[in-house]
């Protein structure tokens, strides 16, 4: 297989949430995606992982979710900090100044709530315990490996902790939604509090992310300039997860950014999102 882009998933099953996803075929078998970036081989990517468990779970197939958490289970790496037990899911290549290996907001809060409705489908304690110890990675110090900064507008998820001033907007509402599924799963007290510090954050931000036209893909820097404008794709993800945490708080005021931002859409002759 030769690669067309720096980046792709890879499978080395036939069980995969798209048809276009390359396969691999072989006497290993594995229904966890791999992705290749160029210059660093083929990795197991914690973040795409929990992006083919979103498209099961949307889609309602529960087995096909299960199958991908349950090979997930043998990349994740039981810690211990102060006296916390927490779960880490380490991604393995360098990016940009990271350490190796590194953790992310997104892959640890989405999996966190992938594993908390695991637990609820089946009552099996050990999802659960998954579940909470990926939810107490919330709980390391920046300085120490973890992923929550704080700004002068609240508590901020970050995609990359070795980059602490890069604000990106799809993956910190992406994690509330993982937290969010920790509390309706488990009744998680610390996810409902982390997903309302988050929603604050979010609502205090938002204006900052709206350019006039379009939305920005990340703030940079200590005084929160912008950064670049959103690709189409990532644009469509800012409109459905805006609309998402109306839809789960009841806050109108994310109802009109979701339909304001829907409407850039449409002003650029592009087909709409909601």
């Amino acid at each position: 297989m030769s690669p067309k882009s720096s980046y792709t998933a890879v499978a080395f099953s036939n069980e995969t949430p798209s048809s276009s996803i390359p396969r691999l075929t072989g006497s290993f078998q594995s229904k966890l995606p791999f992705v290749y970036y160029k210059g660093k081989g083929l990795n197991i990517y914690p973040v795409t992982a929990v992006n083919w468990v979103t498209a099961y779970f949307d889609r309602g197939n529960k087995q096909a979710a299960m199958n991908i958490l349950q090979e997930m289970e043998l990349v994740i790496e039981p810690k211990s900090y102060q006296g916390m037990s927490y779960a880490t899911l380490p991604i393995y290549f360098y990016y940009e100044g990271s350490p190796v290996p590194w953790i992310n907001c997104y892959s640890q809060g989405k999996a966190a709530g992938h594993f908390a409705r695991a637990y609820n489908i089946t009552g099996d304690s050990h999802y659960l315990e998954i579940s909470v110890k990926l939810l107490n990675s919330f709980k390391l110090p920046l300085k120490k490996g973890g992923f929550v900064a704080s700004t002068k507008y609240g508590v901020y998820f970050l995609q990359y902790n070795f980059l602490p001033q890069h604000y990106i907007l799809n993956v910190h509402m992406i994690t509330m939604q993982g937290l969010y599924d920790c509390y309706k799963y488990l009744r998680s007290s610390y996810a409902y509090s982390m997903f309302q510090g988050g929603l604050k954050t979010t609502k205090n931000m938002i204006k900052l992310y709206d350019s006039g036209k379009w939305t920005y893909y990340a703030l940079d820097g200590s005084k929160f300039k912008h950064g670049l404008l959103n690709s189409e794709s990532y644009h469509r993800v800012h409109v459905t997860m805006v609309k998402w945490i109306y839809q789960v708080t009841g806050d109108n005021y994310f109802l009109q950014y979701a339909l304001k931002w829907n409407n850039y859409l449409k002003i650029r002759g592009l087909k709409t999102q909601l």
